[in-house]
């Protein structure tokens, strides 16, 4: 594989990764690095720039991972950190040496993983610290709220925490020679969108970014036989999912993890997004209204920052899904 094509393909990820305002933040630090021209440019002719000044090469990242700190985008920062790179550069792309292969060039070889009932903890095992205190949080109760102290790890944990409960299933289900179906829904504020970033990185999960304007409904990626048996659905409302619940299109018991991320920035005023979160709490209103046994539901996981979200009524909401 041609090392400049796999540059390109991870600061292209890098981009879709950024939001907007992190992406004029990203390249405030950058400054003369550039020049005056490029200082108004799109980020992608940025980067062809630093690689052109041999700024990032597939051999080195330390300038982008140390610029990308400096904006705060610690989970992206070490998701480049985490990159075993060879001698010969990006050939063996991320970690398992799949993390930026795209899904339809990955062979379709029925995995099974050896001492499979390590996996997940070798992945808790690659988290910072900082990060794992909030996710171990999650994992000792099966429905939960967690509180992060910044926006910007929301999309790391997330991811995370996701790809551990598919490890999971994959080690209940070792006996099996195939990959067992999972899938995951992570609802994201608009203005939060870059937090998908994490999860188009990992290398077990595929990632599909839903949205009004997709020609095929939502439902024909679910039934899709990606080479990926786990498939996290990106939305940032929640009405198509709660629809395609209510005329069982989609069933609940095929629905695996449910996380919802409702940080918000502190300069981002909260009745932006009181759309997006009023379908939240519909949704939550309506797997709440089922009664349905623990059992018989998904696993749910809401991520906010404090003191910028209301506390009470994620609280009340997983308390009522956790009483049935």
């Amino acid at each position: 594989m041609d090392n400049d094509y796999e540059l390109r393909k991870l600061l292209l990820n890098t981009e879709f990764a950024l939001s907007d305002d992190d992406k004029d933040y990203l390249i405030f630090v950058i400054g003369s690095d550039i020049g005056k021209r490029l200082q108004n440019s799109k980020l992608i002719d940025v980067f062809e720039a630093l690689i052109e000044r041999n700024k990032i090469s597939s051999n080195n990242l330390d300038y982008l991972i140390e610029r990308l700190e400096a904006i705060k985008r610690l989970d992206v920062a070490q998701y480049l950190k985490a990159l075993e790179i060879s001698p010969s550069g990006l050939s063996s792309n991320l970690i398992n040496t799949r993390e930026l292969t795209d899904i339809d060039e990955v062979e379709n070889t029925n995995i099974t993983y050896e001492n499979e009932s390590s996996e997940s903890s070798k992945l808790l095992q690659k988290i910072p610290d900082k990060y794992l205190l909030l996710i171990n949080r999650a994992l000792s109760q099966r429905n939960t709220v967690i509180d992060s102290d910044t926006y910007q790890s929301s999309g790391l944990i997330s991811c995370r925490l996701t790809e551990y409960y598919y490890l999971k299933k994959v080690e209940e289900q070792s006996i099996s020679n195939s990959l067992p179906c999972f899938l995951s829904f992570c609802l994201v504020l608009p203005n939060l969108s870059g937090q998908f970033g994490p999860l188009s990185y990992s290398p077990h999960l595929k990632l599909i970014e839903d949205d009004d304007n997709l020609k095929q409904e939502l439902v024909y990626y679910i039934e899709k036989k990606y080479k990926k048996s786990a498939k996290t659905i990106g939305l940032k409302k929640a009405n198509k999912l709660i629809r395609y619940l209510q005329t069982h299109r989609i069933k609940l018991n095929q629905i695996d993890l449910i996380i919802f991320n409702v940080c918000t920035r502190r300069r981002i005023n909260n009745k932006s997004n009181e759309d997006e979160i009023q379908s939240y709490i519909t949704l939550m209103n309506y797997l709440n209204d089922l009664h349905l046994s623990i059992d018989q539901k998904p696993r749910i996981i809401v991520i906010r920052t404090k003191p910028d979200q209301e506390v009470s009524v994620w609280d009340e909401l997983i308390c009522t899904y956790n009483q049935h």
